[in-house]
This record gives structure tokens, C-alpha cells and sequence, in this order.
């Protein structure tokens, strides 16, 4: 009697306990950083050095995380050393820049998330007889390293479906900026190259991903 009722109670408490949905946690060595990629997202294998992570979600959509450094990502050193205005002014600029270069429905949005923050792009872009491919992108300094976390797929992107990824991005440390001349202005004008590079490097993934 006493094994029996063990027996039902077991298969009860299997049945009534909440399914965890399995996260996978990914040290990103580049940046001394943490991401988690959450139930079904795939890492895939990264092919270029600047690429820390390369990983395929629910729907197709893909995703890139790059790391650049160098004189302008040092000089930047961390977005959130910033005012907002400063901010808003350098990714309307960048908006702007990207409507110019072929990119549509370009939006951005400043997304602070403690100790990190991004400034957010949405996108859409149709090349000559190829299908219409959508993006968002969420780029920051942080620690003089410069960091896209760029997501593009071929049909509209949900935002819960990515800003989990986003949130879940953890430094090690957050380290003081060293003393430096300034050059803001100069820096600024770089900055606008450096994240439509790192566009057009996601799209240009994209589509080869795309053709195999």
C-alpha cells in the first residue's frame, strides 16, 4: 500500500512541478562578459575573428555579437559615462546616416539597462531582387571595447523574443576610464561609420547564411 501510494504521488508531482525552459549561459572571453542564449536558440560556429558569437533562433532569426577595439572604442571607453541627450544626438545621427544608406523604417532608441547602455536601431532593407530582410540592433562601449549585438531575419522581428538575449548580458567588471585628450567631436563623426560597418556586416552574413 505504502509503495503504491508513493508510486501515484511521484507521478503526480512530475506532472504538477513547472518545466524549467533551459537556458544556456556563454562566456564571451573578448569582452569579459556573460550571455545567455534562452530555450531555442542555437550558437553556431562562428567564421570571422571579430565575431565573439554567431547563434540561430525560433522564426530563422539571426544573430551576431561583435567586438571591435581600437582608438575610437577607447575613446568612447563607456556609454553610460555619457549624458543621454549626448546619446539621443549621436544615434539620431546615426539613424539619419542609415535611411541615407539604403537602410528603411530606420528607428532608434535609447535603451539603458544598468551598468550597460545601448543604443537601440531598428531597420528594414530590400536589395535589388532580393527579398525584404529586417534588423534591430543594439550597440554600446563598454570598458574601451565597442559591442553590436545585431539580430536580422526575413520576417518582422518580436522584440521579447531578443531583449531577453540583450538583458541578459553581464560584465565582469566595469573598469574607470583612463585620463585622455578629448576628441568627442572626432570620435562622433567615427562612431556613425563604425556601427553602419557593423550593419552591413550583419546583412552581408545574412545573406550568405542565406544562399547555402
Amino acid at each position: 500500500m505504502g509503495k503504491k501510494f508513493f508510486s501515484v504521488w511521484l507521478c503526480c508531482m512530475i506532472f504538477v512541478l513547472p518545466v524549467q525552459a533551459e537556458t544556456v549561459s556563454i562566456s564571451l572571453v573578448g569582452v569579459g562578459a556573460t550571455v545567455s542564449l534562452p530555450d531555442g536558440w542555437e550558437k553556431v560556429a562562428s567564421s570571422q575573428e571579430e565575431i565573439l558569437l554567431e547563434a540561430e533562433g525560433p522564426g530563422g532569426i539571426l544573430m551576431t555579437l561583435t567586438c571591435q577595439e581600437g582608438e575610437v572604442s577607447q575613446g568612447q571607453w563607456n556609454l553610460s559615462l555619457y549624458e543621454d541627450s549626448e546619446c539621443d544626438d549621436l544615434g539620431e545621427s546615426i539613424a539619419e546616416t542609415l535611411e541615407n544608406g539604403g537602410y528603411e523604417n530606420v528607428q532608434y532608441s535609447l535603451y539603458p539597462k544598468d551598468p550597460v547602455t545601448w543604443l537601440r536601431f531598428s531597420w528594414e532593407r530590400q536589395g535589388e531582387g532580393e527579398a525584404r530582410s529586417y534588423g534591430v540592433q543594439y550597440y554600446t562601449a563598454m570598458n574601451g571595447k565597442s559591442i553590436t549585438v545585431a539580430f536580422s531575419s526575413d520576417s518582422a522581428i518580436e522584440e521579447d523574443s531578443i531583449a531577453e538575449i540583450v538583458d541578459s548580458v553581464t560584465f565582469d567588471q566595469v573598469l574607470d576610464r583612463p585620463e585622455a585628450e578629448d576628441h568627442s567631436w572626432e570620435t562622433r563623426i567615427i562612431w556613425v561609420v563604425l556601427l553602419i560597418a557593423a550593419g552591413l556586416l550583419t546583412y552581408a552574413i545574412t545573406k550568405k547564411r542565406g544562399k547555402r
